[in-house]
């Protein structure tokens, strides 16, 4: 009998070698890259009446300056890199211009169906942006209804005390009428409660994307049918896409605070 002829080896041998070439369970640092992959991307959109600081908020998180005044009647998107519970995660921020959309609801529509997760900001010192809050609120709850909705209410200007015209009483019970969360900071003093907002409301946001994922193929089949009902029930098809194009501001590396401008046709903020 030849030497090299193979030798039939045991059952139990060859299930051994097969166990052994099986994939191993995922490792700890394995899920956190795939939970990463989920969640490449957050969408914020940032509300209110003109003159509450949204501005000032966005701008505070971001690079934890403060800039008092701005002159501007575009919207601003900011594009921002966030390491967050050692997640990374690429955040925009949608900073609505309430002068250009004013007189167009439809636009705010738009802003709203774009967004994933949302910031509702009024001043203190401003009762009229109060009741204006209240109605942004309730424009959220309807139009992104049945689904669940991740809001902060961001009380602003707490520093102008003297001036108050809305009580901290009056922004909890808003919140709880609403059921999202509530913070009353100061753009102006400090960037610490603005992060903390901004913070827990990416982590709410985040959050609810990991535990409803949709497959691409069930979320078209969803779209089709929601059509064909809605040709039954004579109320139109898909919700419009947004139309609005914002001057883009893209932050150069975590670790810069400078920005830059990425769409040259339209003026920006210089930061």
């Amino acid at each position: 009998m030849c030497r090299n002829q193979l030798q039939p080896q045991s059952g139990e041998k060859m299930r051994g070698e097969e166990r052994d070439k099986m994939p191993s369970p995922p490792t700890g640092r394995e899920n956190r890259q795939r939970i990463q992959q989920q969640i490449a991307r957050l969408r914020i959109v940032v509300l209110g009446a003109e003159g509450v600081g949204k501005s000032a908020l966005t701008v505070r998180y971001l690079t934890r300056r403060y800039i008092s005044e701005y002159r501007r009647a575009i919207d601003l998107l900011y594009r921002h890199t966030v390491c967050l519970d050692d997640v990374t995660s690429e955040v925009e921020i949608l900073d609505v211009s309430t002068r250009e959309h004013q007189e167009n609801e439809s636009v705010s529509v738009s802003h709203i169906r774009w967004g994933e997760g949302f910031v509702v900001v009024y001043s203190v010192n401003d009762a009229t942006s109060f009741q204006e809050a209240a109605v942004i609120l309730d424009h959220l709850q309807r139009l992104k209804a049945p689904l669940y909705v991740p809001v902060i209410l961001l009380a602003n200007k707490r520093d102008l005390d003297p001036g108050r015209q809305v009580s901290v009483e009056d922004g909890q019970a808003l919140s709880l009428q609403h059921g999202c969360q509530f913070y009353e900071v100061s753009a102006a003093e400090s960037h610490v409660g603005v992060t903390l907002a901004f913070q827990a409301l990416l982590r709410e946001t985040r959050s609810l994307q990991l535990t409803r994922p949709l497959p691409r193929q069930r979320r078209i089949s969803i779209v089709a049918v929601s059509r064909m009902i809605g040709s039954l029930i004579g109320r139109g098809s898909d919700p419009p896409s947004p139309t609005f194009k914002p001057t883009v501001i893209v932050q150069e590396t975590p670790g810069k605070r400078a920005l830059r401008r990425k769409d040259k046709k339209r003026p920006s903020l210089s930061l």
